[in-house]
């Protein structure tokens, strides 16, 4: 009191109250501060991964169509430049695809023009192709094949003896039995197409066609000896459709067989050159095929009994 000490004044409390909230209080706060970084990294990752999903389909569908899938579109999620993006990508695989298929059709024609030119090489082969693609249509529509099935077979039957462009005139044409070493030649031809069409991978499902028309159910057929089950099944019915229109075709040696005749003949096969179930095929739908031989200019007669042979 006027400037000089007169006592002490001191207050006594327990700490225990205390320190009890300030740990309450630092829980809490730790609390809060957890919270706060699980959900910061909650939102950070759900927004990442909003951001990276579209990203990461996107780069999927460009590699499927980068492997050869042009059908294949990508998913359109959002309208951002993510969703813009992908639609632009679509609209160019779409363009894509269609001008595949254009160059595919072109492409296509070319090498059908080409083996119509072949078969117009000898008179008595002039539209063998397109009448044996035909027939297989009619045989393997029968048979229940799917429609990509019967396109893919149209296609081998149209180009089957594209091989014979390096088969020489005077074996093709020759109106008598071949020697030997033009036998070789003319089995070289199945060969031969194989590898012209083996680089155009849109015929890729054609090709056993090209090379396998002439295996045989028992494996004595060339060039591979394949049999049975391992002769593809559109493959088995080119082959009987090839040697129907052989048999009801002219040839320097013979004249054109009936429709019953050359059945009878292909018959004459079934379990060694010929699938049986195709056999049976031909049989039930023979009206049909006979009126389409009929349609393609075949209506000669011609007795059953004579030569038979198949188609080389």
């Amino acid at each position: 009191m006027r400037g000089s000490q007169f006592g002490y004044l001191a207050v006594q409390a327990n700490a225990d109250s205390l320190l009890s909230v300030v740990n309450q209080v630092r829980l809490i706060l730790t609390l809060v501060f957890t919270a706060a970084a699980l959900l910061t990294l909650l939102v950070g990752t759900a927004t990442a991964s909003r951001l990276t999903r579209p990203i990461e389909g996107l780069v999927r569908s460009m590699r499927v169509v980068s492997a050869g899938n042009l059908q294949h579109r990508a998913s359109v999620t959002s309208k951002d430049e993510i969703g813009y993006l992908a639609q632009a990508f679509n609209e160019m695989t779409a363009s894509l695809e269609e001008k595949t298929k254009a160059l595919e059709a072109t492409s296509f024609a070319s090498v059908e023009a080409l083996a119509r030119a072949i078969d117009a090489r000898d008179p008595y082969t002039y539209g063998h192709s397109a009448r044996v693609s035909r027939l297989s249509f009619e045989i393997a529509r029968e048979m229940g094949l799917p429609s990509d099935q019967l396109s893919t077979l149209s296609r081998a039957a149209l180009l089957h003896d594209i091989g014979k462009i390096g088969v020489e005139d005077r074996v093709l044409r020759k109106p008598g039995p071949l020697t030997k070493r033009e036998v070789t030649a003319m089995r070289a031809h199945p060969v031969i197409g194989y590898e012209m069409l083996k680089g155009l991978h849109f015929l890729e499902p054609s090709l056993s066609g090209v090379r396998h028309h002439h295996e045989h159910w028992d494996g004595s057929g060339y060039p591979d000896g394949l049999s049975g089950a391992d002769i593809p099944l559109a493959v088995r019915i080119l082959t009987v459709a090839d040697a129907l229109d052989a048999l009801t075709s002219d040839r320097p040696y013979r004249s054109a067989m009936t429709f019953s005749a050359a059945v009878a003949t292909i018959e004459a096969g079934v379990g060694i050159q010929f699938d049986p179930a195709v056999i049976r095929a031909l049989r039930a739908h023979g009206a049909a095929i006979a009126a389409l031989l009929t349609v393609m200019g075949k209506s000669r007669a011609m007795p059953s009994d004579l030569l038979k042979e198949p188609a080389i």
